[in-house]
């Protein structure tokens, strides 16, 4: 008995972690003045209050405080505009998201972070009109604070939606009579630059990974032209030409920023890699041989971390492309695709669970259509081993609802419509579902109308 009462009681460090986490977090001091910027407004005073409260906390959660500082900073800098300190409170934002990109856990909200933290930037610069002058100090500082982050936190402002030669183009058009006071974002492009160029640069140039992974004797006339723009030669040149601006033209010269301007940068690259499948697929012609490098070539974009924006319009790509091969070519001719597909849809279903789950649905339904045992044994093996979206129930939801993946309903959707093509030839399949469903459970809302699915799965020839 005594030791069952042992068992119950919690440990002391646990109730210490609880204590930690449930302390009455008062508001840090060097937030006032955001309070004081918004204290004309009553009705906003408690969600902002409870925003400060968790800056100030031991435990900061990082996805809530990068939304809330989104929203106040950017639907209120009309507030910060007309204020005295405005300055300051628009420098306090921008260093609550540069701080949520070294300190958040989850890469989603680091990336949040830094997006916003431009956006926010983008508006100073935009919207201060006869008050940028005030704001230019802060922005010259914050523009130094990202140059000085760690590689790892400065490729998310590289690869953001939120262009920083943006940031270069808009501070010319606000103020076009400067001609001089460019060093701070200046010195950031530079550094912008050099990283863009020696990333792409430790990639494997994309034309000799083509050659040598298709492994084909004959290719295309214009295979260098599709692939010049982002070829290691035309890299080595940007550097050549960045060096020579870096020499020739005083740090905080407009002339400089100019030239700085006209190099290509990053989103342009990621452009280019979204066009040669395509190209690759039209220089092929219409067989069979231009969608095979069209899916090699997007098998590569896959493999390159820096193409995560473009991603899942590949995988979506690759969906398509592959479904066409199964359908039009023989079984023993197409099975490499499909392990080279499976091997990239496991490295990235968690990071686009619907778009893998179609392919996985678009893939079984055109192998199942071949009517070759051994081929819809062959693609069984890897989807079970690809495994399964669990119910992940998290409890409630700010609106009362139950929190949940979303995703797992599509799961067993699409593994019963497999099934339903040929049962038995499912049988593994099938024991595969009621052994993930057994350990993980099921959870089905009301709205999903799941009846629907069971009705048709009966009806098949199970």
């Amino acid at each position: 008995m005594e030791k069952a009462n042992k068992l119950k009681k919690p440990s002391k460090a646990l109730e210490a972690n609880i204590a930690d986490y449930h302390v009455d977090a008062q508001i840090d001091p060097k937030y006032f003045l955001i309070q004081d910027i918004m204290s004309k407004y009553y009705g906003l005073l408690e969600g902002l209050n409870t925003f400060l409260k968790e800056l100030s906390h031991p435990y900061r959660n990082w996805q809530f405080i990068v939304k809330e500082a989104r929203n106040y900073s950017l639907n209120y800098f009309h507030l910060m505009k007309k204020h005295p300190e405005g300055p300051a409170a628009a420098h306090l934002y921008i260093e609550i998201f540069l701080s949520a990109i070294q300190y958040a856990v989850k890469p989603v909200t680091k990336t949040d972070a830094a997006d916003n933290c431009l956006l926010l930037i983008q508006k100073i610069i935009k919207e201060s009109g006869t008050e940028l002058q005030r704001f230019k100090p802060i922005l010259d500082e914050s523009f130094l604070q990202i140059h000085d982050l760690e590689d790892e936190y400065f490729f998310l402002f590289v690869k953001s939606y939120y262009r920083i030669k943006r940031l270069a183009e808009d501070l010319i058009t606000v103020n076009p009579e400067a001609s001089i006071g460019y060093q701070s974002i200046n010195h950031l492009l530079v550094k912008y630059y050099q990283y863009t160029y020696a990333y792409w640069l430790s990639e494997a140039d994309p034309m000799d990974w083509f050659q040598n992974e298709v492994e084909e004797t004959k290719f295309p006339r214009n295979l260098q032209e599709i692939f010049k723009d982002i070829s290691s030669s035309y890299l080595h040149e940007l550097v050549n030409t960045l060096k020579e601006i870096i020499k020739d033209e005083l740090p905080d010269s407009i002339e400089m920023l100019i030239r700085l301007m006209g190099l290509r940068e990053y989103s342009q690259f990621v452009e280019t890699y979204r066009k040669v499948p395509q190209q690759l697929f039209e220089s092929g012609g219409e067989d069979s041989q231009g969608r095979r490098w069209k899916l090699f070539f997007l098998f590569h974009i896959m493999n390159t971390s820096g193409l995560l924006m473009i991603h899942e319009e590949a995988l979506r790509e690759i969906n398509r492309t592959l479904s066409f091969l199964i359908a039009s070519e023989e079984p023993s001719k197409i099975q490499t695709l499909i392990q080279k597909t499976f091997s990239i849809l496991k490295k990235r279903a968690e990071d686009f669970p619907a778009t893998a789950l179609n392919c996985v649905l678009n893939m079984g339904e055109g192998v199942y259509k071949t009517d070759d045992n051994d081929f819809v044994n062959f693609f069984t093996d890897f989807l079970i081993d690809l495994g399964f979206q669990s119910p992940m129930i998290e409890g409630v939801g700010n609106d009362w609802q139950i929190k949940a993946n979303s995703d797992h309903i599509q799961n067993i959707r699409t593994w019963l419509k497999l099934i339903e093509r040929k049962p038995q030839w499912s049988v593994r399949l099938l024991s595969a579902m009621i052994i993930h469903l057994s350990i993980s459970g099921v959870f089905i809302k009301d709205t999903d109308l799941f009846p629907r699915d069971i009705t048709r799965f009966l009806n098949s020839d199970i």
